[in-house]
């Protein structure tokens, strides 16, 4: 779960009192990142992308050495509603796209591959 305090958090359904983990989105070790929305790429439970009230887009990963908040996509007009990665199956790889929408009236499509 994230929040827009800034928390993602990791559940077990058998003890669903206290996140097995968490851990604290902030970009460039500034203020928290005020989550509205995540997604996970297909079959990828490390590497994630999340809209923010501050009308940015982010990937980030959950272990690692790269764990935490990676980079930003900025273009939106308004707080991030929606986010959704593509499922990325048949011929083509189209894993790295994923779609975002915004109080500002917009959908957007977005590659990590290209920024």
């Amino acid at each position: 779960t994230v929040s827009t305090d800034g928390k993602m958090c990791s559940w077990s359904l058998d003890m669903l009192s206290n996140p097995q983990e968490s851990m604290e989105l902030q970009h460039k070790q500034s203020k928290a990142v005020a989550v509205t929305c995540m997604s996970f790429p297909p079959n990828d439970v490390n590497n994630f992308v999340v809209g923010s009230e501050e009308m940015a887009v982010y990937t980030g990963c959950r272990h690692g050495s790269k764990a935490g908040i990676n980079e930003i996509f900025e273009g939106h007009q308004g707080p991030v509603t929606s986010i959704d990665c593509h499922p990325a199956t048949g011929q083509v790889d189209f894993s790295h796209l994923f779609l975002t929408s915004s109080f500002d009236w917009t959908v957007k499509l977005w590659s990590v591959k290209h920024q």
